[in-house]
C-alpha cells in the first residue's frame, strides 16, 4: 500500500490506494456503514421532495448500498431512476422495483432501457453519486476514470442536487481535479452530511 500524503498522489495512484483500502474492509463493516448512510439520508428529507426524480446507483460490492432507499423514496411520492451506460453517456430510466434491473458493466445495476421510461436530465431533482474518493473541502470527486458522472452533472440541462455517497475512509481533504471534473454539492458518509458552500 502507498504511504505519504494522499493529496500529493496522482489520480491513478489515488485510485490504487482507495481500492486497496476498500478491499481491506469487511462485508459486515460495509453493510453497517451503508445502513448509517441510508439512515442519514432518510433523516434529511429536503433532497427527496415529493414529485421529484432521484437517481440512485448500486451493484459494486465495495460501494455503499443505497438500494434500501428505493421503496422509501417511492412511498414518499418520489420517482426513482437508475443510469444505463449508453456509449459515453449515462442515460436515466425510471424503475419501480428490482424487476426493472439488469446487470450492467463492472457488475453495476442498470435499468432496462425502455424508451417509455427514459428521463430527461433536466427532470432529475437529485443524483446520488458514487466515487472512489471525495474531497471534504470542495466536493471534488475521483471516479473510475470514464467521466460518466462529470458529463451528467456538468451538462447545462442538469440543475438538481448532487450528493456524493461514500464511506468515511474514502474522504480526503481534496482530490486531484482537472477542468472537466465536476464537484458535488453534498457529501454523505456513515459519519456525517457535509454541504458544500
Amino acid at each position: 500500500m502507498m504511504s505519504g500524503n494522499p493529496t500529493a498522489l496522482s489520480k491513478a495512484q489515488l485510485r490504487v490506494m482507495i481500492k486497496d483500502k476498500l478491499r481491506q474492509t469487511t462485508a459486515e463493516d460495509r453493510s453497517r456503514w451503508s445502513e448509517e448512510i441510508v439512515k442519514r439520508l432518510m433523516e434529511d428529507k429536503a433532497w427527496a421532495a415529493r414529485g421529484g426524480i432521484v437517481a440512485l446507483f448500486g451493484g459494486i460490492k465495495t460501494e455503499p448500498n443505497v438500494l434500501p432507499l428505493l421503496p422509501w423514496l417511492m412511498a414518499r411520492g418520489v420517482r426513482v431512476a437508475f443510469f444505463a451506460i449508453q456509449g459515453d453517456d449515462l442515460v436515466p430510466y425510471l424503475v419501480r422495483d428490482e424487476r426493472d434491473f439488469i446487470s450492467g458493466a463492472m457488475g453495476v445495476i442498470e435499468p432496462k432501457a425502455d424508451p417509455l421510461l427514459e428521463v430527461k436530465r433536466e427532470d432529475l431533482s437529485a443524483v446520488l453519486v458514487s466515487g472512489l474518493a471525495f474531497g471534504r473541502q470542495d466536493g471534488s470527486r475521483l471516479g473510475r476514470g470514464k467521466g460518466y458522472y462529470d458529463r451528467v452533472l456538468g451538462h447545462p440541462d442538469y440543475c438538481g442536487v448532487s450528493i456524493g455517497i461514500s464511506f468515511a475512509l474514502q474522504q480526503l481533504p481534496t482530490v486531484p481535479r482537472e477542468l472537466h471534473d465536476v464537484c458535488v454539492s453534498h457529501l454523505v458518509s456513515e459519519n456525517e452530511w457535509l454541504k458544500q458552500a
